[in-house]
């Protein structure tokens, strides 16, 4: 077996304060305040690394070749099991965040994640998000590409003159 570590840490942030870690994989875990990920097993050798994440918020980088295209049948880098849904990784930037209530959201920032529990399954890819509830299948979110949408920007001119009635001499220049 490939396996680095085996048995269980956990990491865990409380107010104000955040924690980065580097696992031996190359996988890289950003946790925010008020968080806690479990760390299962964390494999070498194209095997799957297995977290936890009770609750809390974690961005996270998955170090894996590159894959051409997702499949799978393909291992994942790896697993994170939230109450209510796990999100099989496959060589990506995602965020995951799980509320008071066991609620997970799961945005895929590049490459491919396929988040599933027994009731169903969603492949989310880049530029997607997946959100489960308690007592239901996960559900997928397109997100916008903010190079793909209209942004709305409202220009004032400024008028000076509008609100002085009479300009100081030594304000003429400027307004």
């Amino acid at each position: 077996s490939s396996t680095i570590f085996s048995g269980s840490s956990d990491p865990r942030t409380r107010d104000m304060s955040q924690m980065a870690l580097l696992l031996q994989d190359q996988t890289q875990l950003r946790l925010n305040q008020n968080s806690m990920v479990q760390i299962k097993e964390i494999s070498a050798k194209g095997e799957t690394t297995k977290l936890e994440l009770s609750f809390g918020r974690v961005w996270a980088q998955a170090k894996r070749k590159s894959f051409t295209f997702f499949s799978p049948s393909q291992p994942p880098a790896v697993t994170v099991q939230t109450p209510n849904a796990i999100a099989a990784i496959r060589g990506t930037d995602w965020e995951l965040e799980v509320d008071k209530a066991g609620a997970a959201t799961l945005t895929v920032l590049s490459g491919e994640v396929d988040f599933y529990n027994d009731l169903g399954r969603v492949a989310v890819r880049s530029n997607e998000q997946a959100h489960v509830e308690p007592g239901k299948a996960p559900t997928k979110v397109l997100l916008t590409n903010a190079r793909e949408r209209v942004q709305w920007v409202t220009a004032y001119r400024p008028q000076p003159r509008r609100w002085l009635v009479q300009t100081p001499p030594d304000l003429k220049a400027a307004v």
